[in-house]
């Protein structure tokens, strides 16, 4: 036992010497070279993974970026071909001032939004907010740098409106109930038909003619009264819009 004893302790001390031996030799440098590939594999296929789901990421992005793009090229058109069969200009002879949607509050009278700029930009109470010629709502408050806007949809807004029918109907659009747009006091003699095109009429001072609030859906009228009413559907869906305009007067 105590031989065996003395064995341990030689082969312990060979290992050691060798080891220094071999880190002050170029045997040392082949070691390296021969672990190397070894030690440096499991990072490389860390790396490669990432770049994977870079990829992967990166494509997701463009695709919702060029669908976003094509669903608004689509609106414009169609927006274009409405106002080309309204007679309206394509543009407004007005200074516009884009703004972001930053916040939404919304109770039983009104939906309201925030927007990221105010009087600082020539913003002011009552003019109108649109999105791709389409009337949105008006201004309701302002501060030095945001806006809160109210939405067409809301019995806050009255705003005068112009039928494009053959006795171009005047009448005043409220919002109800933050659901709909209701078309009201078209005298009873105008015809007035499902499908008739409603847009501003120019009579507000803040608000520019032919902004388009929408369509005709269903006409209300019974024999003896002096007006007729509609329900009034817009093209857009004002509630997933992100940024608007407001068109300063």
């Amino acid at each position: 036992m105590a031989g065996w004893g003395t064995t341990k302790y030689y082969l312990v001390g060979l290992l050691v010497v060798g080891a220094f031996i071999l880190t002050r030799t170029s045997n040392w440098q082949w070691w390296q070279n021969y672990t190397r590939p070894l030690m440096e594999m499991p990072l490389a296929v860390g790396y490669a993974w990432g770049q994977e789901v870079i990829s992967n990421t990166t494509d997701q992005v463009e695709l919702v970026g060029i669908t976003l793009e094509q669903q608004l090229a689509t609106l414009q058109r169609e927006n274009d071909e409405l106002r080309r069969e309204l007679g309206l200009k394509l543009s407004e002879p007005a200074s516009e001032v884009a703004v972001e949607i930053i916040g939404r509050r919304q109770d039983e009278l009104a939906t309201t939004y925030l927007v990221n700029r105010g009087a600082e930009s020539g913003v002011k109470p009552g003019l109108a907010v649109s999105s791709q010629g389409v009337l949105v709502g008006t201004v309701l408050r302002v501060t030095p740098t945001s806006s809160e806007i109210v939405l067409v949809t809301s019995p806050l807004n009255t705003i005068t409106a112009e039928v494009q029918n053959t006795a171009t109907s005047r009448g005043v659009i409220e919002g109800e109930f933050n659901l709909a747009v209701r078309l009201f006091f078209v005298p009873a003699a105008d015809e007035l038909s499902a499908g008739d095109s409603v847009i501003t009429s120019g009579l507000d001072e803040l608000i520019p003619r032919g902004l388009i609030i929408g369509k005709a859906a269903s006409v209300d009228f019974k024999d003896g009264d002096f007006f007729k009413s509609a329900v009034v559907v817009s093209p857009l869906d004002i509630i997933k819009v992100r940024f608007l305009k407001i068109i300063l007067r």
